[in-house]
């Protein structure tokens, strides 16, 4: 239970900054 709920929690965390990264990289490549 533990176990998968830290890998839940990291998927959650990889998600949020590949997310933000591809904004970054989004808004930066459009200028």
């Amino acid at each position: 239970m533990a176990h998968e709920l830290a890998v839940w929690l990291f998927a959650e965390q990889v998600g949020s900054l590949s997310l933000v990264d591809g904004r970054l990289s989004f808004g930066y490549h459009a200028r």
